[in-house]
């Protein structure tokens, strides 16, 4: 009788630490320092820079069980880069350089999967899936090249999807909180800008591409 209780109380023992180490949601608050290019396949556009962009925001997950499950959330992304623009049309020619930082309202929809507990402290984990972006700010700085001063003010798209693959760990540090860490791929795949009338063309395959490190703190 003696044993069967000791083996019992050990049971349920293991039970609330296998519950303490794994909860169905989590939520969380994350930044992501990255870097980002510009990436394009057009004779009109030269001399890209490329700068360091950021994103930051709340993001929620849902476990079917411990290892896999869904991850979502709200961001603030901004990315920025310039680059020299050359429109030559029946004899009219402009040269300008062109600056601009966009800020964008992120959404994402991943596929999660994670390992056990490694040593009761930590997971490794991954994600993918899609990044939908909706356009709230921008800021751009025109100036003009070889003597020039006309330029096109840029109309961008209003609304954008992109591919999003993370590798990255979990660290616990309470009983179901703790950091979260990781490398972070996130690459644009709608053409940014929209070509008018007079530009159509101009400015076809402008995508942007990010690289980012996560540092999270989730609970």
């Amino acid at each position: 009788m003696k044993r069967k209780f000791l083996l019992f109380a050990f049971a349920i023992l293991l039970a609330n630490n296998v519950l303490a180490q794994y909860q169905e949601y989590q939520l969380g608050l994350m930044a992501q320092p990255g870097y980002n290019w510009l990436m394009v396949s057009n004779e009109n556009i030269s001399n890209v820079k490329n700068k360091f962009s950021y994103k930051y925001g709340l993001f929620g997950s849902y476990y079917f069980n411990e290892n896999y499950g869904l991850s979502s959330g709200v961001y603030m992304l901004t990315n920025s880069s310039s680059y020299d623009f050359k429109y030559d049309k029946d004899g009219f020619i402009m040269k300008y350089n062109h600056d601009f930082r966009n800020t964008y309202l992120q959404i994402p929809v991943l596929l999660k999967g994670r390992t056990d507990l490694i040593s009761n402290k930590f997971r490794i984990l991954g994600e993918f899936g899609a990044g939908f972006d909706f356009l709230i700010d921008h800021k751009d700085a025109y100036k003009g090249l070889d003597g020039t001063s006309n330029h096109f003010n840029v109309k961008y798209r209003t609304f954008g999807t992109s591919l999003v693959i993370a590798l990255g760990t979990e660290i616990l540090i309470f009983k179901n909180s703790g950091l979260l860490f990781k490398i972070v791929y996130d690459k644009n795949f709608v053409n940014m800008v929209k070509d008018t009338d007079e530009t159509k063309n101009y400015y076809s395959a402008m995508k942007m591409t990010n690289l980012y490190l996560e540092i999270g703190f989730f609970f």
